[in-house]
């Protein structure tokens, strides 16, 4: 990855104040939160050792084939509005990849592409990107993790059947840089929406993208049970509304976790 290119595509017109390649690390979200730097950093790795998704599954990752970053920023929240910047940032990397394919001509089926609850991008019901956004609450300080499988074409035989990449949709080579920096730009185009009072819209432009509502899902409980229910909505404040032997309760992600395949 050439690191100057991107430099230069990303310290102009975006939020980016400090970028930093490393060739490999643990995590990209780990080396952030030991940065001092507390605003405006991009951290982007040609591999993860450790990478991590939510509830801290491995992410695997062939090296030097995908997008593997982390944002470090400070964003203003009020007790309870946290999961705005869950809606922001899942919201418009999609928004973002989806433009990037079409700007460059590639063939692919938008109607194909969706958000599975609470931060998972999906094409065809496979899954294509994963975020993971962890806050520190007395700073306002957010860190946002991405990882997006773009040129990999081979995945691991328990994951090859429900993952997906750029390559494989598409059939051809993805810029590495130039996707960063279309995503960059796309979450620093529409940074002022992730005001307090935008959280609204943001919260009905990432509904767009969910088309989970009325399935028949199973979930994992906090203590690894398995359950079923049926998908009615999301609420704005994060949470997923389940309907479950007649009745409706509301969960958040810490406590189960979804599994649709």
């Amino acid at each position: 990855m050439n690191i100057s290119k991107i430099k230069n595509l990303l310290t102009e017109n975006t939020f980016i104040n400090e970028v930093i390649y490393l060739d490999e690390v643990n995590s990209t979200n780990e080396y952030c939160r030991n940065e001092k730097n507390g605003d405006n950093l991009l951290v982007v790795a040609g591999y993860q050792t450790s990478g991590r998704g939510r509830f801290d599954r491995v992410w695997e990752s062939e090296p030097g084939k995908n997008l593997l970053f982390s944002i470090k920023k400070k964003i203003p929240r009020k007790p309870g509005n946290y999961f705005s910047v869950n809606f922001y940032f899942t919201c418009f990397l999609l928004e973002s990849i989806i433009n990037h394919l079409q700007s460059n001509g590639f063939i692919f089926d938008k109607d194909l592409f969706e958000i599975k609850w609470p931060n998972d991008l999906l094409y065809d019901g496979k899954k294509l990107s994963g975020l993971l956004i962890e806050s520190i609450v007395n700073k306002s300080e957010f860190i946002i993790g991405i990882g997006i499988n773009v040129n990999q074409t081979k995945f691991p035989p328990s994951l090859d059947s429900t993952t997906t990449s750029l390559k494989k949709i598409t059939r051809i080579d993805i810029e590495l840089e130039q996707l960063l920096s279309d995503i960059l730009h796309g979450f620093s185009d529409n940074f002022g929406l992730l005001g307090e009072e935008k959280s609204g819209f943001i919260y009905n432009n990432w509904k767009k993208y969910f088309k989970m509502g009325g399935r028949k899902v199973s979930f994992l409980d906090i203590e690894g049970r398995e359950d079923f229910a049926q998908i009615i909505d999301i609420n704005q404040d994060g949470s997923i509304k389940l309907l479950k032997n007649g009745k409706i309760t509301n969960h958040f992600s810490g406590e189960i976790k979804l599994r649709t395949n």
